[in-house]
């Protein structure tokens, strides 16, 4: 099995016959696991549009192309699926730099020691690529739902080797020409500057003072009584019993401090174990509540990788005729349930259980949503079980489940909208100003 990447930037190559075999076996078990393929005549049209991809093969190729060969393959599925995709993390050098895309524009937010790009720095090109023609390449490689979610793992992909080689962004001195708008001395001016930025070790630290989010634990809470606010982050869905304690303890603050605005925020939550969402829910002030539903697409991976039995395809097949509506936990202590405003935050960077936290509490009228769109649909395809390709080595997962939001009557939808639209923008990133929590804040007063 080839190694995957070398930090020389030359990757092994696959002969053709190699590249067969690993991409008929990616159409196989998608065709075999995934929901959106249980119909036949689906199934029929993936397949043949996806082998076209085998048939076209004349020459072999270095990894990192079977890795843009397959993600366009999977981009043959009917409907998109943020979560059916390939992994590919080569160890290769990086650009010294951190980006985020904002609302209005792409900025960067961290760089290392002695790069020329600078923290606040808004790129106009990237190896001779708008932020609008990047987008468009990246939509060929990350799978998505909608555009934001592509902007979220663009900012990490930009930075590779593998992906500015497909670009064609890598100079032949072996430098990236960053074309950039830096803000001056003078309020509001900006200069346009062309700099050549050179790959590095992905190990070189960056410099200090960036506008980088803050570190922070993954979960945790505080009281702001000045304006009547408990803020809680919830940064992974991970069901653990100290994410379960500090819940019981925030609110227990919460009701002793007597603030009367809850936020919680999930804007840099990629998602995990959608139970999280159980510890708040014991919180709010009804006894039922509208749940997602699931339809299962059971297979032998499937059963080997979730222990499926006749039990779990008896239960599944009565699923639909039960209501869904599910009872809350509720507290110990029922004066300790919330009755005040409640808010999530959420970003593109949202996405997955994450997604689910916020559209359960949306759906049932419970939350109003502030910030920016999520980075997945409230209805979508997850559940991911994983494999692996058999010449390349290359990891994939592939959703077996579809679930449908609380309340289907808001669908189609391809993210979860916010309430209020409060943006994160250049001018915010260069001020290191929160402008989600700051709408929260004056919320009310």
């Amino acid at each position: 099995m080839p190694a995957l990447g070398a930090a020389s930037g030359t990757e092994p190559l696959l002969s053709v016959d190699d590249i067969r075999e690993d991409l008929r076996f990616l159409v196989r078990t998608v065709e075999d696991v995934h929901p959106a393929l249980s119909d036949a005549g689906r199934r029929a049209a993936f397949h043949d549009q996806a082998l076209q991809a085998v048939e076209r093969l004349q020459a072999p190729m270095p990894v990192g192309a079977l890795f843009f060969l397959a993600q366009r393959v999977l981009r043959s599925l009917p409907e998109p699926d943020a979560h059916t995709g390939l992994a590919y993390r080569p160890v290769e050098p990086v650009l010294p730099v951190h980006f985020r895309w904002v609302s209005d524009g792409l900025v960067v937010t961290q760089a290392a020691p002695g790069s020329p790009v600078r923290p606040g720095d808004v790129v106009v090109r990237l190896g001779g690529l708008s932020p609008e023609e990047l987008l468009d390449e990246l939509r060929h490689v990350v799978p998505a739902e909608h555009d934001g979610w592509v902007r979220a793992r663009g900012e990490a992909l930009i930075r590779q080797a593998f992906m500015l080689r497909r670009l064609g962004a890598i100079g032949t001195d072996g430098a990236v020409e960053v074309v950039i708008r830096r803000a001056t001395a003078e309020p509001g001016a900006e200069v346009e500057q062309a700099l050549l930025v050179g790959l590095v070790s992905p190990d070189r630290p960056m410099a200090p003072g960036g506008l980088e989010e803050e570190a922070r634990p993954w979960f945790g809470w505080r009281i702001e009584p000045q304006h009547s606010l408990g803020f809680f982050w919830l940064d992974r869905c991970d069901d653990t019993p100290d994410y379960r304690q500090a819940v019981d303890d925030f609110f227990e603050a919460v009701a002793v401090s007597g603030v009367r605005k809850v936020a919680i925020d999930l804007r840099r939550n990629g998602g995990g174990n959608s139970a999280v969402t159980d510890a708040f829910l014991r919180y709010v002030p009804v006894d039922r509540v509208r749940s997602y539903r699931s339809r299962i697409r059971f297979s032998p991976e499937a059963d080997r990788q979730r222990g499926y039995g006749l039990v779990a395809r008896m239960v599944h097949a009565f699923a639909p005729l039960a209501p869904n509506t599910v009872r809350t936990p509720r507290p110990a202590r029922r004066d300790r349930i919330f009755t005040g405003d409640l808010y999530i935050l959420t970003s593109p960077h949202t996405f997955s259980s994450a997604v689910w936290f916020a559209t359960v509490f949306s759906d049932n009228g419970l939350a109003m949503v502030v910030g920016e769109p999520t980075g997945g649909a409230p209805s979508s395809y997850g559940d991911i079980l994983r494999f692996e390709l058999p010449r390349s080595g290359m990891g994939f997962s592939v959703s077996h489940k579809r679930f449908t939001r609380p309340d289907p009557g808001r669908d189609p939808a391809e993210t979860l909208a916010p309430d209020h639209w409060v943006p994160t923008t250049v001018e915010s990133i260069r001020q290191r100003r929160d402008p989600q929590l700051e709408w929260v804040r004056a919320a009310g007063l």
